[in-house]
């Protein structure tokens, strides 16, 4: 190895013409990013509505494949990824050639890991409220599932013996790679659009106004840059197979990886930003704090209440009238009620809300009196002693 160079066994020609800065530089910033939302997602989930789930575990594993990815496609840089494969120096070949035979099946790993935990978000939502519905889900999941995992066994016996695959030089031989990437490109686009397709009718059935409905379907409409992605890799392969540069494959799997768990976890953060939203809408009312802004009703006698105080639940988790489980196990998004006409219909509804605890209730009255007699006033306070 050569002091000094990035790419082993090479001189400062290989680096000059290698394109590892570029593949660094696009790998390691959306890794990075990808790793912020899913620790806000961790957070939002494990913290604000304590409601983790499968959904959760599964696109946790498919940022650790992410990761894990993008450390193999640094690693396999300074082998010579970046280069042509004659311009490679031959001692790195064996090297580079194990680090990419793991990476292949880890990048499956975690395009299956997205797309399984978008369809396990769908059936939290819908808490056997559709059995037929469900069982499409299931269906897609099940043969989602399935046609990955035999991607990856495909990846893994690729040549026969199966060391050819990183020790090129040995006799034997392997289907060509051309074949394997398209046919597990075209796999994992099929899934890609079901998937993207799935939750329309969900998000029309949602009990949210038309503006989240709009933005919500707006988010997972943005799953098909993914499908977009996985075009752009299959367009990649002209280029392997005139020069065996697998720059551009490596590249635009990188990015669909870490785009298509960023996009998974984007409906998930909807609490977090209500919650500053809030924050930020509260910090220019200072007479009520946040939490007590929407718990004032006025009955029709002038009589100003404060409605039940959460008991349990932070501030941050106090935002509707109606708790729709089902929803906000999901997306940290309930339906909104009307506001109560009258007192009794207030009281009411605070009954049904609230099924246990403590609740306290402060009752403000306003008189309005156009006698200044001072008996009087000492007389109404004499009265009414006993309330202080």
């Amino acid at each position: 190895m050569s002091d000094g160079n990035w790419v082993h066994n090479g001189s400062p020609q290989f680096d000059h013409d290698s394109k590892y800065k570029q593949i660094m530089a696009v790998s390691i910033t959306l890794t990075c990013v990808m790793t912020i939302v899913v620790c806000l997602r961790g957070y939002v989930r494990g913290a604000m509505l304590k409601a983790l789930g499968w959904d959760d575990f599964v696109i946790f594993f498919a940022a650790l494949c992410t990761i894990t990815y993008t450390g193999l496609c640094v690693g396999q840089t300074r082998w010579g990824l970046g280069l042509t494969v004659a311009s490679r120096p031959k001692l790195n070949f064996n090297s580079f050639s194990v680090l990419n035979f793991a990476g292949k099946s880890i990048y499956m790993g975690g395009i299956l890991g997205f797309k399984v935990a978008l369809c396990l978000s769908y059936l939290r939502i819908l808490t056997h409220s559709n059995r037929r519905y469900e069982q499409i889900i299931w269906l897609v999941l099940i043969t989602c599932t399935a046609g990955h995992f035999g991607g990856i066994l495909l990846l893994i016996f690729l040549c026969k013996p199966i060391q050819k695959s990183w020790k090129p030089l040995t006799p034997g031989y392997c289907i060509p790679n051309a074949n394997s990437v398209y046919g597990l490109g075209a796999v994992s686009i099929f899934y890609d659009i079901v998937i993207l397709l799935l939750p329309i009718p969900l998000i029309i059935k949602l009990h949210i106004n038309k503006r989240k409905k709009i933005g919500l379907a707006g988010i997972f409409t943005l799953g098909i840059f993914t499908t977009f992605c996985s075009i752009m890799r299959l367009v990649q392969v002209k280029a392997i197979l005139a020069t065996g540069d697998q720059t551009g494959l490596v590249m635009w799997a990188t990015v669909e990886m870490t785009v298509g768990v960023t996009l998974t976890c984007l409906p998930t953060l909807l609490p977090l930003i209500k919650y500053y939203q809030d924050k930020k809408a509260s910090s220019g009312q200072g007479s009520y704090p946040l939490q007590s802004r929407s718990n004032l009703t006025y009955s029709r006698g002038g009589n100003v209440k404060t409605g039940p105080t959460s008991h349990a639940s932070p501030e941050w988790n106090d935002r509707d009238s109606i708790d729709n489980s089902s929803q906000k196990k999901i997306l940290g998004l309930q339906s909104s009620v009307e506001a109560c006409s009258s007192e009794e219909s207030s009281q009411h509804q605070r009954d049904k809300n609230i099924s246990g605890g403590i609740i306290a209730t402060t009752e403000v009255q306003i008189h309005h009196s156009s006698v200044a007699s001072e008996d009087l006033e000492k007389e109404r306070i004499k009265n009414r002693g006993g309330d202080w």
